[in-house]
């Protein structure tokens, strides 16, 4: 994939020679940072990518967001004069985009400030299942839906989902014909 041009406000400023080196912060570069999906560079020093989480599967999400944004509003312009906005905001389709889903539990010990902070910490921790997932045989993208559901786990307890599609070529090209996603959850915990 070619690196993309990082999006600026202005030129990425170095480290000043007034300030002392003590001082000397880490300024973002893009021959440094090759996986950095989309640069979106802050404009005060030190420049720093403000979208470094980005990876090819949230890219990839985006991407096909922008571009149904923009077949909505073209037809929205074009054919409702100006009607039917609301379009844009119609539910997700992801309980019936993928195939496959991964169902992540997160259960808390009571109404406590502990158990909400536990919580807190493993959703923020989230994203990084991704990486794991992307050793199987699955298609582009795998996608995390960052909405909340609560589950009947416990009363403390909620979960995230992750869709994914199978890959069904490079599993007829393994061995036994089996993917195993244990793998990939036990090493993320």
């Amino acid at each position: 994939m070619r690196r993309p041009e990082p999006i600026m406000l202005n030129n990425i400023q170095s480290n000043p020679p007034e300030l002392p080196h003590s001082e000397y912060r880490d300024v973002w570069n893009q021959a440094n940072n090759p996986n950095h999906y989309m640069p979106i560079i802050t404009p005060a020093y030190p420049a720093m990518n403000s979208s470094y989480n980005v990876s090819l599967h949230t890219l990839e999400v985006m991407k096909q967001e922008f571009k149904r944004g923009y077949e909505i509003t073209q037809v929205i312009i074009r054919e409702k004069g100006g009607e039917g906005w609301h379009r844009l905001f119609e539910p997700s389709d992801f309980f019936i985009k993928y195939s496959h889903y991964l169902q992540c539990h997160i259960v808390g010990n009571g109404e406590n400030p502990e158990s909400r902070s536990w919580i807190g910490f493993v959703e923020s921790r989230l994203r990084r299942i991704i990486p794991f997932l992307e050793t199987l045989p699955l298609k582009m993208p795998i996608q995390l839906y960052p909405v909340m559901s609560k589950t009947q786990k416990s009363n403390f307890s909620v979960c995230y989902f992750v869709g994914f599609n199978l890959d069904m070529e490079a599993i007829a090209a393994l061995p036994d014909k089996n993917i195993r996603i244990n793998d990939c959850v036990y090493r993320f915990q």
